[in-house]
């Protein structure tokens, strides 16, 4: 547990681990000073106490005789409220270093995510990822953190009172200790497996929750045409009713040790004074069983911290694992290698996949020695039932998928690594991403701000005959869009093309673009493809007339392998 946590703290940027040891230094001074007003408080009882001299309980401090009340009193005011604001500046301290540390986090695990292999990436539930950017940093950042720094403070003014403690009643004090840090011990130790098992629950069940509302948000049409919300709302409500019991569950261990020891605290001073009812309760006596009561309902207080500490620090286990699984995950050599804007020549004519084979398991090929040839000027038109493979082989074209055997040519030469394709090849899918952003962005996706060239993205747009509904936008190149706000599913399927214009790529790969379009848009969409590929090679995958009609070649796959079906496709 304690070396994820050190993996963990490499990490964090170095302002942040300043961030927490300035933390640390001030809780301790903190804690220190909390000890001092202590002692103080003590002299103060002591002077109270007729009789009795006013002498500071606390070795160093010396004798307080003559002070009077006044200034003891004056200087544990003092004190407390100097420790009091140097807490005010730690809390607003804590705050801008858990929120600090959540934004570096999630940035670096999200590059570090985004910079493995697809293939990889592929493999992993979004909504797992999600959660753990989102749900993972901020659990993290302040229930294991912050409570984590807190243990040096806390150890720190545990021992300063421990000192202080015993130097005034070592026999009683010493077996008071023993017997709480025994029952410290002994919580921790039994508790350890269930905290662990409920960490584990609890990241399970929020992985599934977010799961769950994303489908229900992400598929509304199909929700409401078959009323399925009163089934959604039962899986829902069961989910969260486990996850509810989790959460209590770890909410009773971390409140389990306070009660315990409290009891054993209040148990042995009831038993000092019933051992002394029968007689005369000395002054000293009196004062020692104050400065106990105060100082070890404090030392109460920081065992339990200390206790609920290590639990949460268990109990977030998984998700500290997760995180640094997912830092640790190498990054692919030009995973986002920069695409070229503007070509400074032709590029590539030809593309050409020869021999390749590709299976997900073993023993199971999806494409098995299939040959393909993409050429500038030419739409090749690709159809085949559902599950043949045809996202598979455009995933193997936009070089994100590795061949299981074969091999790809560009003009004539092999390619000796998948990423050489990157810059190359755009795609766009049956949805088009349009995230929330401008309109110039979406184009030059991808791009950084400072990069892009106005001019460049006004003719991609015009290419794709976008031009003219950006133009009637508010706020034309600026105007930001939502996912599919502000445009209709045919302009979306256009905006996706002046992507790849904008590109200047050598190979477009389309997926079943004119899915969702009717007849006359479906039209006007193959008109403009028609005209993108006079300089670029185009692949269509469809099951609709329209668009193999205009294709130049139409490829069946089957059984792993392309058969030319042109005599078919209509």
């Amino acid at each position: 547990m304690i070396d994820n946590h050190l993996r963990l703290w490499a990490h964090l940027a170095p302002l942040h681990r300043a961030g927490a040891v300035v933390l640390t230094i001030g809780n301790v001074v903190a804690s220190v000073l909390e000890v001092i007003a202590l002692a103080l408080f003590g002299a103060l009882l002591l002077h109270l106490t007729q009789g009795a001299p006013a002498t500071a309980p606390l070795p160093g401090l010396g004798t307080l005789g003559g002070a009077g009340l006044r200034t003891i009193t004056v200087a544990c005011g003092a004190i407390y409220l100097a420790k009091n604001l140097l807490m005010v500046f730690l809390a607003w301290l804590e705050a801008r270093l858990a929120f600090g540390v959540q934004v570096h986090l999630s940035v670096k695990t999200l590059a570090s995510l985004m910079g493995q292999d697809y293939e990889d990436a592929s493999r992993v539930d979004e909504s797992t990822k999600i959660n753990l950017l989102v749900g993972g940093m901020s659990y993290f950042a302040f229930n294991v953190l912050l409570p984590g720094l807190t243990l040096l403070a806390e150890a720190t003014v545990m021992v300063a009172l421990v000192l202080f403690l015993v130097l005034t009643q070592p026999l009683f004090v010493s077996g008071m200790l023993a017997t709480l840090c025994a029952v410290a011990g002994i919580l921790v130790a039994v508790s350890r497996r269930v905290v662990l098992r409920l960490g584990v629950d609890r990241h399970g069940f929020e992985d599934q929750r977010l799961k769950l509302l994303s489908g229900i948000f992400g598929h509304l049409r199909e929700m409401y045409v078959y009323a399925a919300t009163p089934r959604a709302v039962v899986h829902l409500q069961a989910l969260l009713t486990r996850l509810a019991a989790t959460y209590r569950g770890f909410q009773m261990l971390q409140a389990s040790p306070r009660f315990v020891l409290e009891l054993a605290l209040i148990g042995v001073l009831l038993l000092v004074v019933y051992r002394q009812s029968g007689g005369t309760v000395a002054p000293a006596l009196v004062v020692s069983m104050g400065v106990f009561g105060v100082a070890g309902f404090r030392l109460l207080l920081g065992i339990n911290r200390l206790v609920g500490c290590v639990q949460a620090m268990r109990f977030a286990g998984p998700t500290i694992e997760k995180i640094l699984r997912a830092l640790s995950t190498p990054a692919v050599h030009g995973a986002h290698a920069a695409a070229a804007v503007h070509r400074s020549h032709p590029g590539p004519a030809v593309l050409k996949l020869a021999g390749v084979s590709y299976a997900y398991e073993p023993g199971k090929p999806v494409l098995q020695g299939l040959d393909l040839e993409l050429r500038r000027g030419t739409i090749v038109g690709i159809k085949g039932r559902s599950g043949a493979g045809k996202s598979t082989l455009l995933d193997i074209v936009a070089g994100l998928r590795t061949p299981g055997s074969g091999w790809i040519e560009l003009d004539g030469q092999r390619i000796a690594h998948k990423q050489e394709l990157v810059g190359r090849v755009a795609y766009a899918g049956q949805q088009p991403a349009v995230f929330p952003d401008t309109v110039r962005a979406n184009v030059a996706f991808g791009r950084p701000p400072e990069t892009v060239d106005d001019g460049a993205v006004w003719r991609a747009l015009a290419a794709a005959h976008l031009d003219h509904v950006v133009r009637a936008l508010p706020h034309g190149l600026d105007h930001r869009l939502g996912f599919g706000q502000s445009l209709s599913g045919g302009q979306v399927q256009r905006l996706a093309l002046a992507r790849a214009l904008y590109m200047d790529c050598h190979f477009l790969l389309l997926d079943e673009p004119t899915a969702a379009l009717d007849p006359e848009t479906e039209r006007e969409l193959l008109a403009t493809l028609r005209e993108v590929a006079s300089t670029t090679a185009v692949v269509l995958v469809s099951h609709r007339p329209a668009p193999l009609e205009a294709a130049d070649v139409v490829l069946d796959l089957r059984d792993g392998r392309l058969v030319d079906a042109r005599g078919e496709a209509a």
